[in-house]
C-alpha cells in the first residue's frame, strides 16, 4: 500500500491527494460536447491512450492560490500567496509553501529552453509519501492539464520523502496565478522489476 500523508488538516479535508479522474480537466467536457454537435470517426474522446492515464495514478493538487510575477530576465520571480505556511502549524518544518532555486541548481549545467526561467520555482508541499519497497513513485507533469504555464521535473521517488514540487516556469515577462484546487503534480507507482526485452524487423 501507498501512503500519503499531510502535516495540515485542512489541506488533507479539502485537497487531499487523490486518483487522477477526467472530471479534472476542463477541456474533457468540452471535447465531448464537441463531438456530440460535430460527430467523427477520429475523435479525441475516444483515444485510449489519453483517457487510460487519465484514470491511472493520483494527483497533488494547489491548496491555495499561488502568484507569480516575472520581469523578462529569465531569473526574477516574485512569488505571492494568501497563506504564509512557514507561521503556521508545522512551519518550522514545512517553511515557505512556495519558494525557488537560483539557476547555479541546474541551469548552469543543463540549460533550460528559452521559453523557460532559468530559476526553477519550488513548491515545499504539506504532504510526505510511504512507497511500498518494491516500488518507484514517478513524479511528473500532470498529463493533458487546462494549465500550460509550467511542467514539473520528472523523477522517481523511493521509500519516504516529502512530495515537493519542482517547477519549470514557461511566463518570462507576466504576472499569473495558478488558483487553488489546481493540479500540480502527477504520481504513478511503477515495479521495481528488470525486464528482458528484444528489438526486431517486422516482416
Amino acid at each position: 500500500m501507498i501512503q500519503f500523508k499531510c502535516y495540515l488538516p485542512k489541506v488533507l479535508n479539502k485537497y487531499p491527494i487523490t486518483k487522477i479522474s477526467k472530471k479534472d480537466f476542463n477541456w474533457v467536457s468540452k471535447a465531448f460536447d464537441y463531438y456530440k454537435n460535430n460527430p467523427s470517426n477520429l475523435q479525441t474522446t475516444k483515444c485510449p491512450g489519453i483517457f487510460s492515464i487519465l484514470e491511472t495514478g493520483w494527483v497533488q493538487k494547489a491548496y491555495q492560490d499561488i502568484c507569480i510575477e516575472t520581469n523578462g530576465d529569465r531569473k526574477s520571480v516574485v512569488i505571492t500567496t494568501p497563506y504564509n505556511q512557514k507561521n503556521g502549524l508545522h512551519g518550522d518544518i514545512l517553511n515557505d509553501y512556495v519558494s525557488w532555486h537560483s539557476p547555479e541548481q541546474l541551469d548552469v549545467f543543463k540549460p533550460m529552453p528559452s521559453h523557460t526561467l532559468k530559476t526553477l520555482v519550488k513548491i515545499q508541499s504539506p504532504w510526505k509519501v510511504v512507497i511500498p519497497k518494491d516500488y518507484y513513485l514517478l513524479i511528473t507533469s500532470v498529463p493533458y492539464n487546462d494549465e500550460d504555464v509550467f511542467t514539473v521535473a520528472p523523477g522517481l521517488l523511493q521509500g519516504e520523502n516529502f512530495l515537493n514540487v519542482q517547477m519549470f516556469w514557461h511566463k518570462l515577462n507576466k504576472k499569473h496565478i495558478i488558483k487553488e484546487g489546481t493540479p500540480l503534480c502527477y504520481y504513478l507507482l511503477i515495479e521495481k522489476k528488470k525486464y528482458k526485452f528484444n528489438v526486431s524487423c517486422i516482416k
